[in-house]
């Protein structure tokens, strides 16, 4: 228990401290009168006294954890259940357990232990729904740790970016969005695809840069275009990366690296008719 050991430590530190000072005490001062010596011996026994009853509580708090794992504590961290499975996603130790509690056998449920993400899943799943409720659980989980961040983020982006237009953002969430990266409404809400958990920094950052340019202009024209191209000089390589992971590609070895042909790239090559047309509705920019 981390925090009963640093209780102790600190205990031992001040019983050090009060036993040096009494030790000081009781040493002979020449010309010393006699009604000070006394004073100076009543409070060494007055330390005495309180380190003695210090380094009793001391040695409770050193026993208490054994005398609770005999009682309570022991049987419960010998059948401490294991992980069925662990793997490894966004960057996240996952640890997977069967729920055992039967105030859990209504759905599964996850939550972060630390900088690990314990899992905790019905039993008799079959494997394409356990599947599913691990994607989904981790997915929630990393977005609304992530989410914070990304935030903040996005604010000063707007603020730096596109300072004249003092943009106004509302809610930011990421959500199940296969065919779009990003999407936002007229409201200044921001919606982001789950995929964005698994890309690199910098084409987070073109997606969020696109939808602020949306904010601004709820169109693809080319003056939509030039305001993503101030945020984001790159934004045409980082949007033929976009395309690369949708197709199954792997990317370059080093990020945001110039791509042969990638200055040839249209603007209207964003949409796969190529042409540039707006979109019906603000929620509804195919950006993919």
């Amino acid at each position: 228990m981390p925090g009963r050991s640093q209780e102790r430590e600190k205990l031992a530190g001040v019983i050090r401290d009060l036993t040096h000072a009494a030790h000081v005490l009781t040493a002979c001062f020449p010309g010393e009168s006699n009604a000070a010596r006394q004073a100076r011996e009543s409070v060494a026994r007055l330390i005495g006294k309180n380190v003695r009853i210090l380094e009793q509580v001391l040695t409770a708090l050193v026993r208490s954890p054994v005398e609770a794992d005999s009682m309570a504590g022991a049987a419960d961290r010998a059948e401490a259940p294991r992980p069925v499975e662990v793997r490894y996603a966004y960057g996240y130790r996952v640890e997977i357990y069967t729920a055992a509690s039967a105030r859990r056998t209504r759905s599964s449920v996850g939550r972060f232990v630390g900088d690990s993400i314990r899992l905790e899943l019905l039993a008799g799943l079959s494997p394409s729904e356990r599947e599913k409720q691990i994607e989904h659980l981790v997915r929630r989980l990393v977005a609304t740790r992530r989410l914070p961040r990304l935030r903040e983020r996005i604010l000063r982006l707007a603020k730096e970016k596109f300072p004249e237009f003092n943009l106004r953002i509302g809610e930011i969430r990421f959500r199940e969005q296969k065919r779009r990266w990003g999407s936002c409404s007229s409201r200044g809400n921001i919606n982001l695809s789950y995929r964005l958990l698994d890309v690199p920094d910098e084409l987070v950052m073109y997606v969020c840069i696109h939808e602020l340019a949306h904010l601004i202009e709820f169109n693809h024209s080319p003056r939509f275009w030039a305001l993503v191209e101030r945020a984001d000089p790159d934004y045409r390589i980082h949007r033929e990366q976009l395309r690369q992971l949708e197709a199954g590609e792997r990317l370059p070895s080093q990020p945001g690296a110039h791509q042969p042909g990638a200055d040839k790239l249209r603007v209207d090559q964003y949409w796969p008719d190529g042409s540039g047309r707006e979109a019906p509705a603000a929620d509804e920019f195919p950006d993919d």
